[in-house]
């Protein structure tokens, strides 16, 4: 009776301590929050705000002005009225981040970038009339895009694809382009007609997994530089402080007419 009084007692024991709560030693640590950075946004005016940097977008930030957060001011700036912000931000960096976050649901017109260069001025916001004499585009307000492997604003994708850009293609039977892959001794020899798949070695025998997720099977992506058009804006005529301004524009970019400036995909009809 002894044994068994000590094993009940033993057994509650137990039970009571695996109930308690967790001691402060032994609770989960709360994630520290990062603080917010103070910065300084020099508008275009040469006024200044400074403050805790509260929230930021690709269209303004949120800068809270006091002596300590939560307490002070709130001052949305939009990015049309900043020259700078003293901790590097700017609004392109913004607007990459914006991008990476939505980046399954961009408008497929522009990409996320919520407007397109101006038809009329290519881009430098001036009256295309004054891109007549310059010697760097002869008078089109554009050039070539310079941008890496950029080929009529589509570059190679950059996932793990077959890509006509790599490898060694050679015309074969059928009247087909053909290459080979490698994985050590094993070979595989495939023909144009799968160019965006994605083949894998499983088992020592090469699988194909479908359509690169990437670029959707199409081996080639957007060009984010030129937004796929091909061409840049000249850079001497962007520069020209004298010309008059694109009528048809706002410092040389309209509203994209698929999204209608939102960036993202039309909602489904």
């Amino acid at each position: 009776m002894a044994t068994q009084s000590v094993f009940w007692k033993i057994l509650l024991l137990a039970v009571v301590v695996g109930a308690m709560p967790l001691s402060p030693a032994q609770a989960q640590p709360k994630p520290v929050e990062k603080p917010k950075p103070i910065v300084t946004v020099t508008k275009l005016d040469n006024t200044t705000v400074r403050g805790w940097l509260i929230e930021y977008d690709a269209d303004r930030l949120t800068v809270e002005v006091g002596p300590k957060p939560g307490s002070g001011e709130i001052v949305p700036v939009e990015w049309s009225a900043v020259s700078k912000v003293s901790n590097g931000l700017t609004q392109a960096k913004a607007l990459d981040e914006w991008k990476a976050a939505n980046k399954d649901n961009l408008c497929e017109t522009c990409h996320g970038n919520r407007g397109n260069r101006c038809p009329t001025c290519h881009g430098t916001g001036h009256d295309h009339a004054s891109s007549k004499d310059c010697a760097k585009c002869h008078g089109e307000g554009q050039i070539k895009c310079a941008a890496p492997r950029c080929k009529e604003g589509k570059i190679p994708c950059t996932g793990k694809c077959i890509k006509l850009s790599e490898g060694t293609w050679a015309k074969g039977a059928e009247g087909k382009t053909w290459r080979s892959i490698r994985w050590g001794n094993v070979e595989l020899k495939v023909s144009s007609l799968h160019v965006g798949e994605i083949f894998e070695l499983e088992n020592n025998v090469p699988v194909s997994r479908g359509p690169c997720p990437v670029c959707g099977g199409k081996a080639q992506l957007d060009c984010a530089k030129c937004q796929a058009s091909g061409f840049a804006t000249c850079a001497t005529c962007l520069a020209a402080k004298d010309a008059p301004d694109c009528a048809d524009c706002e410092a040389g970019r309209v509203a994209c007419a698929t999204c209608k400036g939102t960036g993202l995909k039309p909602p489904a009809q």
